[in-house]
Formats: structure tokens, C-alpha cells, sequence
């Protein structure tokens, strides 16, 4: 137990840094006091100092680990890569060498990726060493939230003329904290995936034109062309499973009742009223759910889309996202559970109440593809006799 746990545990953390003493002593004592003692409870009888036990069988020790002297080994084998391997990502980060924040994987995940997207067309360079603050030497958090442009105007929309269609529009939009003020022209395509209910791909999102710095500062648009997406898939999908996620695929999942909520914080998070008030795109979801499910029953082609007054935000994301309310907003695969009310009528045939006092409820799925980018929104209204229908 002590050679294939205890002395196994902090290997990670010995690999990239050099433990304090005290550390390493309480470790030490921790595991010297598992060996000697007989209950667990106690911390025993030491028979033999423990720098003895360390040594090797054949000198009379038990060969455990100094985890001293194992902290000085590990970061001695890191040494030697960064001599051995000159090229490596490791060597060019220690050497402070640039680092492209959209081609190399430097992000540790599962399996280690670059940052999502390519960038606008003023930071397509952008290396990782321009997102530290150099005088915290800490994250620089303004350039990690980007710019959040805000719409000016629709410059062109085109739309498909086929059963279930594909939007192209051309958007102007500036950045309100930029001085001076600075205004960029987008392309985006949306792929409506089936129809009166809220399925949408989102696949392209991009500057319209691209400064190319290395060539005399040209500029030059996108070569990749605007294609409609019954001629490609908009998600990668491979044996059923959508990016890795099967929850996130199918249909959407069942309201959580209230013992989830309360039991299974890792999957759940409880929005609070400031964190979702601030957060503009959970309201522009339900908005979209309300516009693409309208069948002239809204009245939103007369009057626009009524006053909503959202009462509570759940968010649903992968086990590992366990850091709220910032990861779990930012998640790439994501369940948005609200409550709302402000709705004279619902969409649901089986749903007779009206009135915009009537809470409603409304279940809306993320998700973000980790190699395209694209994003893919899916919604629909909850009835509590779906639980009921579904059992």
C-alpha cells in the first residue's frame, strides 16, 4: 500500500514542483505513522528510524520512497527533457518562446487542444504569453473574457429557399471598451436542423475579412465558402456519442426534481438572481425557444415578444465542471433548466392554462464542438406531465 499509494499520490505535484520541507515531513510522518501503527488509530510504536526503511532491500532498509530525494529526481528527469528535447511544447513555454494560443495544444484536458475558434482578425498571432500579467505573474483576465462586441446592425441577410433552411447574415458590431472606437464586420450561418421547435446550428461565426500580418498587412477574405448544412454534418458524431458527451445528445433530458438539485451538486448549480440577471445569453435562449416555436399563437409577428420574468436558472454540465458559476457558464456542453413567466400562452397542445402569471418551464441543451466550434442549441417547453407520460 505504502509503495503503490501512499508515496504514489503526490507524484504529480513533485514532477513540477519542489515540495517544502514541512510538507514532505508531515507526508513522511503520515505514512510512517500507517506503517508502524496496528489499528489506524494510533500512531504506533517506530522500531526503526525511517531514513533506514528507505534504504534498498539488500542494505536492510524496506525500499520505500524519500520523498525528498523523489521530488529531486522527478524534477531532475523535467531538466533533462527540457535539455534532451529542445523542440518540445514544455521547452518552449519554460523558454518563454511564443506559444500560438489557436494552434498549439496547451490547454491540459483529456487530451490536451488549443483554444476554441481562430481568433478575430486582429489577434490571429496571439501567443499565450501575452495572456500573463507580467507584474502578478497571474492570468491576465481581461484578455481570457475577450471582447464582447455589440450588435450595430444587420448588413445582409440571405436565407435558403429549401424545407428546412440555412440564415446567412453579415453583421456590424463594435466593441464598447475599445479606444478609439473600433467596429468589425462579421459572417455568420445558422442551420435551422428541424423545424417549429428550437434546434439550431450555429458553424460559422467569423470576421469577414482576415489582416494577414506576415504579408504587408493584406487583407483578404475567408477562402472557406458559406455551405448549407444538409451538405455536411454541423457536429462531429461518432458511435452515438456527440463530442464525447452521451448525456448532451438525444432528446432532452427530464426536469430534475428537487432531491437532485440538493444531492448532486457536481452535475447541478442553483444559478443566483445576480449571476443570471448578468448573464445576457440565458435570456436570449428562452427568447429563441419562444420565436422558434411560435405558431402565430404568441402574437410576436404583431407585437413582438412579450415581457418575460425569468424566477430561477439551473445549470446542468459535466461532473468535472465543479467550479461555479464561471465554468459551469462557460461549459461547452450544458443544460439550462428555467422558470419563467410572462407567457400568455404555451406551444403545448396538452398545456391549457393561460395567462402571464402561469409559471413555465422550459429545458434548453449547449453544445459547443471541441473541433469545430460549432454550437448547437436545442429546446423545448417542460410539462410536469411529461414526468408523469415518460414513467
Amino acid at each position: 500500500m505504502i509503495k503503490s499509494v501512499a508515496t504514489v499520490v503526490p507524484t504529480f505535484l513533485m514532477s513540477c514542483f519542489r515540495l517544502p520541507k514541512t510538507v514532505t515531513r508531515k507526508l513522511t510522518g503520515a505514512i510512517s505513522n500507517f506503517w508502524w501503527s496496528s489499528s489506524g488509530q494510533s500512531r504506533g510504536l517506530h522500531w526503526v528510524a525511517w531514513d533506514k526503511l528507505c534504504r534498498v532491500k539488500r542494505e536492510g532498509g524496506m525500499g520505500f520512497r524519500c520523498l525528498d530525494d523523489f521530488n529531486t529526481a522527478l524534477l531532475a528527469k523535467q531538466l533533462w527533457r527540457l535539455i534532451s528535447v529542445p523542440d518540445s511544447l514544455f521547452a518552449r513555454v519554460g523558454s518563454r518562446a511564443t506559444i500560438s494560443v489557436w494552434n498549439d495544444p496547451w490547454i491540459p484536458a483529456q487530451s490536451p487542444r488549443p483554444a476554441l475558434g481562430t481568433g478575430s482578425s486582429s489577434d490571429r498571432l496571439l501567443s499565450v504569453q501575452n495572456l500573463i500579467d507580467r507584474t502578478s505573474n497571474s492570468w491576465d483576465m481581461a484578455q481570457l473574457m475577450g471582447t464582447i462586441f455589440k450588435l450595430d446592425a444587420v448588413q445582409k441577410f440571405i436565407t435558403t429557399m429549401s424545407f428546412v433552411p440555412s440564415y446567412y447574415f453579415t453583421l456590424l458590431a463594435h466593441d464598447p471598451a475599445a479606444i478609439p472606437p473600433f467596429q468589425q464586420t462579421f459572417q455568420v450561418k445558422v442551420d435551422v436542423m428541424e423545424l417549429h421547435i428550437l434546434d439550431l446550428a450555429v458553424s460559422i461565426a467569423r470576421p469577414k475579412k482576415v489582416v494577414v500580418q506576415n504579408q504587408d498587412e493584406a487583407a483578404v477574405t475567408p477562402k472557406e465558402p458559406f455551405v448549407p448544412h444538409f451538405h455536411r454534418s454541423v457536429v462531429s458524431v461518432s458511435d452515438g456519442v456527440v463530442d464525447g458527451a452521451i448525456v448532451f445528445q438525444g432528446r432532452l433530458p427530464d426536469w430534475p426534481s428537487d432531491h437532485a438539485l440538493n444531492d448532486d451538486r457536481n452535475r447541478f448549480y442553483v444559478l443566483k438572481e445576480s449571476e443570471w440577471q448578468t448573464t445576457y445569453w440565458i435570456s436570449l435562449y428562452l427568447e429563441l425557444l419562444i420565436c422558434a416555436t411560435d405558431r402565430g399563437m404568441f402574437g410576436i409577428l404583431q407585437s413582438g415578444l412579450p415581457k418575460l420574468q425569468i424566477l430561477k436558472v439551473v445549470i446542468e454540465t459535466e461532473e468535472e465542471d465543479q467550479n461555479p458559476p464561471v465554468e459551469r457558464l462557460n461549459a461547452r456542453r450544458a443544460h439550462v433548466y428555467i422558470t419563467f413567466k410572462g407567457l400568455a400562452k404555451s406551444p403545448r397542445i396538452d398545456d391549457h392554462e393561460i395567462g402571464g402569471h402561469v409559471e413555465r418551464k422550459a429545458i434548453i441543451r449547449r453544445v459547443i464542438d471541441a473541433h469545430s466550434g460549432c454550437l448547437n442549441l436545442k429546446g423545448s417547453f417542460w410539462n410536469d406531465k411529461d414526468q408523469s407520460r415518460r414513467t
